[in-house]
């Protein structure tokens, strides 16, 4: 146990509140920015590319081409970006980004992705293996995106009280 400034006690795997640096908002938005930007690609490689064939063969289920709505689809992307990058800036520990990236992709894939497509299975008859497909694409896009975050985090844990 150690003593913080104000006298209270607190275990070494307790952070306590740390004033943010200067330039931490200015990279905090940086970052949203970056994953915004990545996750609308990887989004569009996904479902514009790799799952184009199994979209077409049950395209009856979906708007047609050229009606899509992006801006839901831009608001989409924006709100997961704010809010992965504060959950993870809020959870970053003093331990190798990769390991912890890694985890946070795997984390944000089995709250956002599995959930969101087991779902609409279920409600859409869409054949299984696009819904595998979207799962197992979406799982690497998440992690991959973890791992983005985490190289890119503007919390510097070597700041913080140990």
């Amino acid at each position: 146990m150690r003593r913080t400034t104000s006298g209270s006690f607190y275990s070494r795997s307790t952070i306590p509140f740390q004033r943010r640096a200067p330039d931490e908002p200015k990279k905090l938005v940086l970052t949203i920015i970056v994953v915004f930007v990545v996750a609308n690609l990887t989004g569009f490689f996904i479902h514009a590319v790799l799952l184009r064939p199994e979209y077409m063969a049950v395209k009856e289920h979906y708007r047609p081409e050229g009606q899509e709505m992006m801006l839901w689809i831009c608001l989409a992307y924006l709100a997961f970006a704010v809010g992965s990058v504060i959950v993870y800036a809020k959870g970053v520990e003093n331990k190798p980004w990769l390991g912890q990236g890694i985890r946070f992709g795997i984390l944000i894939w089995l709250i956002l992705a599995v959930p969101s497509f087991f779902i609409a299975y279920a409600v859409q008859p869409v054949p299984t293996i696009l819904m595998v497909k979207q799962v197992l694409f979406e799982g690497v896009d998440k992690v991959l995106l973890g791992s983005h975050r985490r190289a890119l985090s503007p919390v510097n844990c070597q700041n913080r009280e140990r």
